[in-house]
């Protein structure tokens, strides 16, 4: 694994997407969109890409251009040429001759001109991003992963749309926005990309040689459309998340975590839970807590609480067969201690954890305090340890951190249930820390795979939606309790508003 600094820029003829690292100014690689383009009548040598959004788009130039932009608060990216702008539409009332008209179009086939056939929507991500000119200000960034590239949209205060990106150059595996806001980490306090702020993170599954494929992370700066770093990894990229301190890249059977400032490799975490679902390991980043799964339950880090007991067999197959053999040994207390002791439910959690084939253990570390060289088989890696418990009797396939890092949301491979826990840890050692179970929460009895996760700001809703298209919204407190009208009001109502 391999880091770099910026980019050559290059002629626009050379494919900028396979060129080597050198320690040079970065180049262009994206497409800009540049309506005052043509306005002023700019011609371009250069073959224009055909409509991918029906036949009202214009065709844009494949390569970066600069134009001056005014640095008013309402443009988030002051640096960025304009591209396409929607505004706000009503949504258009439904009547009886639409409603005719639509069946006839879906019963009667039609005949589609390639050229006007809408691209295809492979991922939708939307997150947040403070404005470069008032860091105060938040606008809400939409990133769109399409068949043969991608799109990012801004959404102004004024309420309409601005066309930030827009490639087409290959599908990406995934794409992530980093924050304007990064905070230091393992002891780097230089923002070695100040200047480029704010940074899109994405994997690209277009190259040239197979075996490479996907394993490079690109950062493109979106003031500039410009290749600003990229790292080279010996094996595929899975996933990406961050926070304002770190930078988590995922792969099959280890993460790695990189700091915001400087985007290189810091530490190293290996053996970890493979999700046959994805191939990949479940994780989740709050600030610099990490969580995720581990295959193995170590006894001398593992906290209180969690799934233990009985809460370990109801959640199993074997729940029903423990529940019928508990209620037959209280007929057959009179032949003895022995009989009752060995058929009652007074097992010891370690044995009630062997009954189960292969239980989801979650592990949370301090990303700060993990050794250069750690491995989660050493002993060394107990001292960044936060939280070590059992959370389902499946392997895990889904975590999620809420609001503030203390409530963490989990799910089996199955996702017929969710777990959620309030993490209260200990600043000594993992095992002083607690693991507090607040609720379990039924999805159905079909397996399911989580796409994606999101609490409310004060975490007392909880939305998860699935592979199947739908989403589940629960009502949830943020310490645990019944959900009562009192809870999840118009207001928070407290003992001394009544």
């Amino acid at each position: 694994m391999s880091t770099s600094a910026p980019l050559p820029r290059t002629s626009r003829k050379q494919p900028c997407r396979y060129l080597k690292e050198q320690q040079v100014q970065p180049q262009p690689r994206y497409e800009c969109l540049q309506d005052q383009c043509e306005q002023e009548n700019v011609k371009s040598s250069r073959a224009m890409l055909p409509p991918t959004r029906g036949s009202n788009v214009k065709p844009v130039v494949p390569y970066a251009t600069s134009f001056p932009c005014s640095r008013s608060q309402e443009e988030p990216f002051s640096h960025q040429i304009k591209g396409q702008c929607v505004k706000p539409q009503s949504v258009p009332e439904a009547s009886l001759m639409s409603s005719m008209a639509e069946l006839v179009h879906d019963i009667i086939p039609q005949s589609t001109n390639p050229q006007t056939v809408p691209e295809r929507i492979e991922w939708v991500n939307i997150q947040k991003c403070s404005n470069v000119n008032d860091r105060k200000r938040v606008v809400d960034v939409v990133v769109v992963g399409l068949a043969r590239g991608y799109q990012i949209w801004a959404r102004m205060e004024n309420g309409n749309c601005r066309e930030i990106l827009s490639e087409r150059q290959g599908p990406l595996r995934t794409g992530l926005l980093l924050s304007v806001d990064c905070e230091p980490s393992f002891g780097i306090h230089h923002d070695g990309f100040k200047g480029f702020r704010p940074l899109f993170a994405l994997v690209d599954e277009n190259t040239l040689i197979p075996d490479r494929q996907c394993c490079t992370v690109s950062f493109v700066s979106l003031l500039s459309a410009q290749f600003v770093h990229k790292i080279n990894f010996a094996s595929p990229v899975q996933a990406l998340a961050a926070s304002t301190k770190v930078f988590v890249v995922s792969f099959v059977d280890h993460i790695v975590i990189l700091d915001m400032m400087s985007l290189r490799e810091q530490r190293t975490i290996c053996n970890t839970q493979i999700y046959e679902g994805s191939g990949t390991t479940p994780f989740a980043i709050s600030d610099i807590f990490l969580a995720f799964a581990t295959s193995e339950l170590q006894q001398e880090c593992q906290s209180c609480g969690g799934m233990g007991g009985e809460d370990i067999f109801q959640d199993s197959s074997s729940y029903s067969v423990v529940s019928v053999a508990r209620n037959f040994t209280k007929t057959l207390t009179s032949f003895g201690n022995s009989v009752v002791s060995t058929l009652s439910a007074s097992q010891q959690p370690k044995e009630l954890l062997s009954s189960v084939a292969q239980p989801g253990i979650i592990t949370v570390v301090d990303v700060n305090k993990l050794p250069v060289d750690s491995n989660i088989s050493n002993i060394e890696y107990v001292d960044a340890v936060i939280a070590h418990f059992v959370a389902h009797t499946e392997p895990i396939g889904f975590i999620a951190f809420g609001n503030g890092g203390q409530i963490l949301v989990t799910a089996g491979q199955s996702s017929t249930y969710f777990h959620v826990f309030l993490i209260h840890p200990h600043p000594g050692s993992s095992l002083l820390g607690a693991v507090r179970h607040l609720y379990r929460l039924y999805r159905g009895t079909t397996p399911a795979k989580v796409v994606s996760c999101s609490f409310s700001i004060d975490n007392r809703w909880l939305a998860i939606a699935t592979n199947h298209g739908t989403t589940h919204i629960f009502g949830i407190c943020p310490y645990g309790g019944k959900v009562t009208i009192r809870t999840h009001g118009g207001e928070i109502v407290n003992r001394e508003s009544r």
